[in-house]
């Protein structure tokens, strides 16, 4: 989702979630963000394998951390 909101743009980026896709999920949201990297305002929001939304969550962290799963 991108929003114009004033002079920048905003996106939401949803990533994780209840499948077994989860870990896949995480890389491909790491690399989404490399990419973006400061050309938009990014709001990652990271999905716990139990379905948990957890807004702020860096993909790339998460990623370099090998710990896929969040409690």
């Amino acid at each position: 989702m991108v929003v114009e909101v004033g002079m920048g743009l905003k996106m939401a980026l949803l990533y994780g979630g209840q499948s077994g896709e989860h870990e896949v999920s995480v890389m491909s949201a790491a690399s989404v963000a490399q990419a973006i990297n400061g050309k938009m305002d990014l709001l990652p929001i990271g999905i716990t394998k139990k379905g948990q939304w957890i807004p702020g969550l860096s993909p790339e962290k998460l990623a370099q951390s090998g710990h896929f799963e969040v409690t």
